[in-house]
């Protein structure tokens, strides 16, 4: 697992970081390792950490299948807002022509609702889309599911996400999972 935090601020730098993550999908590990070692000796801006196993997962998958991953939906790995800059540094990357170079629009992100990481991602103004993992139409339910709602209720996210759309013009999903007893009855479609 390799973490690194990568700021390039140069077409050049830029370029590096194409031609290591070129080379991180590839098979030979000591190479991968000189092109990591290559990539310190430039001195990128290195700032905390990025996580950059989200890269590694795509380099990763696409080595694995012979196919170029075109689409990312980033969930089930925690919540995204709770990391934003790292996530966000992460899809420049994904999005930049010199890196993974997957366009915005083919990049969702999926989160329980935190209010305001939308907001903030709506400030953005990004094409990436917005997935809420809702689970509920009610409050009362929607606690017992997600126990986020006690800080955000659907009214305050409803709200944000009203905002995001505003801001973006990009269409929001909402996934709902059925609990056989929990939120699955005509009153909850409703």
């Amino acid at each position: 697992l390799i973490t690194v935090q990568v700021i390039p601020e140069k077409p050049e730098q830029m370029q590096a970081l194409h031609q290591a993550c070129t080379v991180l999908s590839g098979e030979d590990p000591l190479l991968q390792a000189q092109y990591i070692r290559a990539l310190n000796e430039l001195h990128l801006q290195v700032m905390g950490t990025i996580q950059l196993e989200i890269l590694e997962e795509i380099l990763a998958v696409q080595r694995d299948t012979g196919e170029r991953i075109s689409n990312i939906v980033l969930m089930g790995s925690g919540e995204p807002f709770d990391n934003y800059d790292n996530v966000m540094k992460a899809m420049s990357i994904i999005n930049e022509p010199l890196g993974l170079e997957i366009g915005a629009r083919h990049i969702s992100i999926s989160t329980c609702g935190v209010v305001p990481g939308i907001r903030r991602l709506a400030e953005e103004a990004l094409p990436i889309t917005l997935s809420i993992s809702l689970h509920a139409s009610r409050d009362e339910k929607r606690v017992e599911i997600m126990p986020i709602n006690k800080k955000w209720n659907i009214a305050a996210l409803l709200s944000a996400c009203v905002d995001y759309y505003k801001a973006t013009g990009r269409r929001i999903s909402f996934e709902y999972t059925l609990i056989s007893g929990k939120n699955d009855t005509p009153a909850d479609a409703r």
